[in-house]
């Protein structure tokens, strides 16, 4: 469960930087 959760959480947070890194350039 803790796994899974934490899991979800690195997808998102990579997502989010990804984003991120597209707006910067």
């Amino acid at each position: 469960m803790l796994l899974g959760k934490k899991h979800k959480i690195t997808t998102s947070l990579l997502k989010l930087y990804r984003i991120c890194i597209f707006h910067l350039y």
